[in-house]
């Protein structure tokens, strides 16, 4: 029997967003830890993290803890993200609009910035560089 194109599509250019979530999570697990409430915490050193990558780990960790149930959002408003980690909303906002424009998160109509998954491991690649000492962005 003959498969459809429709399946044979499926089967050659699906993503699996699982399997995706599956190959950074222990990478994610040097960077990032959650609460039971599903508040991410950055674990990685921060100094030696730009802060645009804070704010996406702290994203990442929003969109984990939805996945795992812990929070009922799987992405943060600036407020949220601004005092998590005690940044002025402004700069916030600026990083936010940074990380926007390189398609590593996307922004609800509320305001509500989310993670995009599909960017984690090239995230992660980039941040273990900069932990490494590594000059490439």
């Amino acid at each position: 029997m003959n498969k459809s194109l429709k399946e044979l599509i499926r089967e050659q250019l699906m993503i699996d967003e699982q399997s995706v979530i599956s190959d950074v999570l222990p990478k994610a697990r040097e960077l990032i830890r959650l609460t039971k409430d599903g508040k991410p915490v950055i674990v990685a050193d921060r100094s030696r993290i730009p802060k645009i990558y804070h704010v996406l780990l702290y994203l990442f960790g929003k969109k984990l803890a939805y996945l795992a149930e812990l929070t009922d959002s799987p992405g943060a408003s600036i407020k949220e993200i601004s005092s998590a980690l005690d940044f002025p909303e402004n700069y916030t906002r600026a990083l936010l609009s940074e990380l926007l424009s390189k398609g590593f998160i996307e922004r609800s109509e509320r305001g509500i910035y989310v993670a995009e998954t599909m960017r984690m491991k090239e995230a992660i690649s980039t941040i273990e560089a900069k932990l490494r000492g590594s000059a490439n962005e």
